[in-house]
């Protein structure tokens, strides 16, 4: 999405979750300069039937924090399934516009940790 410019980015702009967050800042580039991102993405914790922690997103574009550990309320509008608790695949927008990705990566991180981190 073209957000370029845009001062108080909105839940449909560029890094806005569809219709639950909007960006924090508008940390877009202009038009025909490569975007970044990392997201660090922590999928819903699911016990039995029902889910006992809802997911959790952290985000930077082009540095930039634009998503803090926020916490997803459901699934976004475009979603294949209504699956919170299950693996899916990795969606990549175009909204019909000339795009290219590049040096995507999928890195799994550990669900537990064996050391605990102690502020000094």
């Amino acid at each position: 999405l073209d957000s370029y410019g845009v001062n108080i980015p909105g839940k449909g702009d560029c890094g806005a979750i569809y219709d639950q967050f909007a960006p924090l800042v508008n940390a877009c580039k202009p038009p025909m300069m490569w975007q970044t991102y990392d997201v660090v993405f922590r999928g819903a914790r699911v016990r039995g039937d029902r889910i006992a922690e809802k997911p959790g997103l952290t985000v930077l574009h082009n540095g930039l924090v634009i998503h803090n550990n926020i916490r997803l309320s459901g699934v976004t509008v475009a979603a294949i399934d209504g699956q919170m608790g299950e693996p899916g695949p990795l969606l990549l927008q175009d909204h019909g516009d000339l795009v290219a990705y590049r040096n995507i990566w999928a890195v799994s991180l550990p669900l537990h940790s064996s050391k605990t981190y102690e502020p000094r």
